[in-house]
């Protein structure tokens, strides 16, 4: 009788409770009902009016995604950071204020604006604001912001419902729209109408983190939600993901319904601004212009000086490059002034060294051209990624006429070509730089070091760790080096990174 009523209990508290909602094929008129509940569970268009323009205050964390040293999850490398964020809707206006909280420079600050179409990324110190670039705006910045993204969705004309899907064992309806020509997907908890995830795929062609990947997928998610005093409902913690992998958190400190900068940073925005309007026009990575100087560092080789340098090595049978920086129409222009520099010679390999996203992406213009690629055996998955990438909406010439990656992993020292030029390509397998490809040029005893030599104006070394690393593989080797170069140093004496190991007392050990 006890356990007949237990379930009697049981089945009347199931038929009263709120049935869970269940995943269902969308039906018309979906979209435009579910967008308006979701204006009304964050508080109205009243409410939602009060953050037309909004301060708001986090902290979060950063990942360097494009410089990692493993490429996939969860080991990438990362930071945490002071974050102040100002919405204008009706201006179309975002601005972005990032303090590193890592950076010795308490007052150092990077800025991200966007003014409708227009926008600049910039560092800023107490002494001198300094212009990094200006780029294509970003207004999507400000229509699918938390307080604004529902009012976009339901002002497009296009406006339409999708299947549902589930969300970490959630229910949530789904939405597309179209905003500033780019199709945007929104997500709804089924139970509770609020945003959860918007996902687009864009482009940027400016940015040199992400131009070689094409179309980058974006994915926010909008969660732990507040009701804010006097106003809407607002998410406590955003996340963004590009391509699948994660780039920033941020939890929310503060939230200021009709909020704006403090006068200190309106005035280092309006000094910004003034030196964007009076700077160099906006390119994008193709259109970065060539150093008009060639490094001759021996006979047959030289070196492209640049932001980011490139190694040329003339061998009997064609030319080695070493590495393809930046972008596929970057690599164009290096290729044209390859040719006009050994005009008939066939380019018959590049080898990539690194694979932090500027170092390596411009190497599907050389899969474009059919030449083969050469990396170390634990690059190879990314290769292939960044070759498959699609690139619909900034087409390149793979992305026009694709073919076949001719890829060769390096797992040891490998000799390519041979003669006076011959070179030997060999992984580092150390802390520092243990996906880097390190090459020696026997002929010239010469060392192109990858991204493990720098050298600041000064002539300071920066990264000793990377100098001991470096040495370590060049006396276990046994290869004979008189001089190095690389990503973002010119010609260096080898005795300058010795003295310098001694003078930081990690004493380099003998040759032999």
């Amino acid at each position: 009788m006890r356990i007949l009523v237990v379930a009697i209990v049981y089945c009347l508290a199931a038929a009263c409770a709120t049935p869970r909602a269940v995943e269902r094929t969308a039906r018309p008129g979906d979209a435009r009902r579910w967008v308006t509940a979701g204006i009304t569970a964050m508080g109205g268009k009243a409410q939602l009016a009060k953050l037309a323009r909004v301060r708001i205050e986090a902290v979060g964390h950063e990942y360097q995604l494009e410089q990692s040293e493993r490429v996939e999850a969860p080991q990438f490398l990362g930071g945490y950071l002071r974050v102040v964020e100002v919405h204008d809707l009706a201006q179309v206006s975002a601005v972005r204020i990032t303090s590193d909280l890592s950076e010795p420079d308490a007052d150092s600050r990077s800025w991200d604006v966007t003014r409708g179409d227009q926008a600049l990324i910039a560092q800023d110190t107490a002494k001198e604001p300094q212009l990094i670039r200006a780029r294509f705006g970003r207004p999507l910045a400000v229509k699918l912001a938390p307080e604004a993204v529902l009012l976009t969705a339901a002002a497009a004309r296009d406006l339409a419902a999708v299947d549902d899907t589930n969300i970490q064992g959630v229910v949530h309806h789904a939405v597309t729209f179209s905003v500033d020509s780019m199709r945007v997907r929104l997500t709804l908890d089924a139970a509770t109408f609020l945003p959860a995830t918007v996902e687009l795929v864009t482009a940027e062609p400016d940015n040199v983190f992400w131009s070689p990947w094409g179309d980058v997928t974006v994915r926010l998610t909008y969660a732990n939600w507040r009701h804010l005093d006097d106003s809407a409902w607002y998410p406590m913690q955003w996340d963004e993901w590009r391509n699948g992998m994660p780039l920033r958190t941020r939890l929310l400190t503060r939230v200021v319904p009709g909020g704006t900068l403090t006068a200190d940073e309106a005035t280092r925005l309006e000094r910004l601004e003034q030196g964007a309007r009076t700077g160099p026009p906006v390119r994008t990575i193709d259109a970065m212009p060539l150093e008009p100087t060639v490094s001759q560092l021996a006979a047959g080789v030289v070196q492209l000086p640049g932001r980011w340098n490139v190694g040329v090595v003339v061998q009997d049978d064609g030319i080695v490059v070493l590495d393809a920086p930046l972008s596929s129409g970057y690599s164009a222009r290096v290729l044209d002034k390859i040719q006009a520099l050994f005009p008939g010679k066939p380019v018959k390999a590049v080898v990539t060294t690194s694979t932090a996203y500027p170092h390596f992406g411009g190497l599907r213009e050389y899969v474009a051209r059919g030449i083969p690629v050469y990396a170390a055996d634990v690059n190879t998955a990314i290769v292939e990624r960044l070759v498959r990438a699609p690139h619909r909406l900034t087409p390149d010439a793979l992305a026009r006429a694709p073919r076949a990656l001719q890829l060769t992993p390096v797992r040891g020292r490998l000799t390519v070509g041979h003669g006076r030029n011959a070179l030997e390509l060999i992984p580092i397998r150390r802390e520092s730089g243990d996906r880097m490809l390190i090459v020696h040029i026997p002929g010239a005893h010469l060392l192109y070091a990858s991204d493990l030599v720098q050298r600041a104006p000064n002539g300071a070394f920066p990264g000793p760790d990377l100098l001991e690393d470096l040495h370590a593989v060049v006396t276990h080797e046994q290869l004979a080096v008189d001089r190095a170069f690389g990503f973002h140093v010119g010609e260096t004496p080898w005795g300058d990174i010795e003295h310098e190991l001694r003078r930081l007392g990690r004493a380099p050990l003998g040759r032999g």
